[in-house]
């Protein structure tokens, strides 16, 4: 979806993509990776601060 929005508005002069996986910060890096100004953040948001378990549904790709 990211990619899909840089490609369609040249106005956006700097973007922020918020992942708490891992895995899924390196895949974004590699797809985003002819778009100058960008920030990668691996975290989370939530109601509070601290540590949680990301659970990944291996079998709805992209589900968390």
């Amino acid at each position: 979806t990211s990619r899909q929005i840089l490609n369609s508005f040249d106005n956006i002069a700097h973007s922020f993509h918020i992942e708490p996986s891992k895995q899924n910060i390196e895949i974004a890096k590699l797809n985003l990776s002819k778009f100058e100004d960008t920030t990668f953040i691996n975290k989370a948001f939530g109601e509070k601060s601290g540590r949680e378990t990301l659970y990944k549904n291996t079998k709805n790709y992209g589900n968390y």
